[in-house]
């Protein structure tokens, strides 16, 4: 484009704009790009349930330990089932929390709301809380606050997956995990009584 031409071409792009009868458009501002998960992955993964299933050897080795175990180790036994299960119960609160830093969302669902975040970082933490309080408790109410806190964690976890938050196979995972936990914990606790 030589010298010449510039001119004409900035006076018809003028001329252009003057006659157009639209208004200027704003610029179109990207959105963010939020991790979606397909609708279509139902299926629960391989490794999330050999290593769920593999995570229950501690719940009923503490279950059945008293009952095979001399009794000095059977006092032990529940101890450590009851540690491991206030692990477990704080680290069902993390998926939560990984979820709210990478504002998850189903793709077959609306956009996130303040409230679904807010329950994302509050589920985050509270399991945690409620797990080192059992911790500090006398065993035969720890072994009760870790039945509640389990099954208050698959409720929760229920509301999640109906609400979006998670992904599709997550509450076909905690349903045989959480069972499996709280009997083995429940024999725990009667025999404790």
């Amino acid at each position: 484009m030589t010298a010449k031409n510039k001119p004409m071409i900035a006076y018809l792009n003028i001329r252009r704009c003057k006659m157009s009868t639209e208004a200027p458009q704003p610029p179109v501002q990207e959105q963010p790009q939020v991790p979606v998960e397909p609708v279509e992955s139902q299926v629960v993964p391989f490794w999330a349930k050999l290593l769920g299933a593999a995570g229950l050897i501690p719940f009923v080795a503490g279950a059945v330990g008293p009952f095979v175990l001399p009794m000095e180790a059977a006092g032990q036994v529940v101890l450590m089932q009851m540690t491991y299960g206030a692990t477990i119960l704080a680290f069902l609160g993390a998926p939560h929390w990984g979820f709210a830093i990478s504002e998850f969302k189903r793709a077959d669902l609306p956009a996130l709301t303040s409230s679904h975040q807010a329950f994302r970082y509050v589920y985050g933490v509270v399991p945690q809380l409620f797990a080192w309080f059992c911790l500090c408790s006398p065993p035969w109410h720890g072994a009760l606050g870790l039945l509640v806190g389990l099954t208050g964690a698959f409720v929760a976890d229920t509301y999640a997956a109906r609400a979006g938050l998670v992904p599709t196979w997550y509450p076909k995972l905690r349903l045989p995990l959480t069972m499996g936990a709280v009997l083995s914990i429940g024999v725990t606790w009667m025999q404790l009584m």
